[in-house]
């Protein structure tokens, strides 16, 4: 994933691109050592998360160059690389915030008005559905340090190319998001 961005410690980040149209609020994983192909056998949920060092709370940002966005047909949408402008990695988790379904209490807030309030719900039921997932499909060797996300706990969610977006519930911080292709 490219531009990644890192909270400190207070919990604050910046995040600045051309075009940013909308976030999504995730879990995502940290690899503490390589994944590499299992072949037949495959991972199970426990052997794929003892290669994680971290789980972290993040934002993805979404900036679609079509004009259609995620509406364009699903080979030029693809190719639009999923929307993505990139990430925040936010607050760390606890193992236990990944348990299968689970809500997690969820405000996202730009500039003062409430985009998103309510319980986040992962689409995939298990957070570590995804990861199991794209590791017993690998076909060569995903290094450590890599950061696999995992799907949006609240889906879309429009908002200003400029603003400051607050993340509360499950986990806090906050983001200011600026658009250099929007600088009002």
């Amino acid at each position: 994933m490219a531009h990644i961005s890192f909270a400190s410690h207070e919990g604050k980040a910046t995040f600045e691109r051309p075009v940013v149209d909308a976030v999504e609020v995730e879990i995502c994983f940290i690899l503490a050592t390589p994944l590499t192909p299992r072949g037949p056998d495959g991972y199970t949920r426990a052997s794929v998360l003892d290669h994680v060092s971290a789980i972290h709370a993040g934002i993805e940002f979404l900036a679609h160059r079509l004009d259609d966005g995620s509406k364009s047909q699903p080979q030029l949408f693809l190719a639009d690389r999923l929307g993505n402008a990139g990430y925040v990695l936010g607050e760390q988790l606890d193992v236990a915030s990944i348990e299968p379904e689970l809500s997690y209490p969820l405000t996202v807030i730009a500039d003062g008005e409430t985009l998103f309030a309510g319980p986040g719900k992962h689409p995939f039921i298990d957070p570590v559905a995804a990861l199991l997932a794209f590791a017993n499909a690998l076909t060569q060797e995903i290094p450590a340090g890599q950061i696999i996300t995992t799907g949006s706990l609240c889906g879309p969610v429009t908002m200003p190319h400029n603003a400051e977006i607050v993340v509360s519930g499950f986990a806090t911080f906050t983001v200011q998001v600026r658009s250099t292709a929007h600088p009002d």
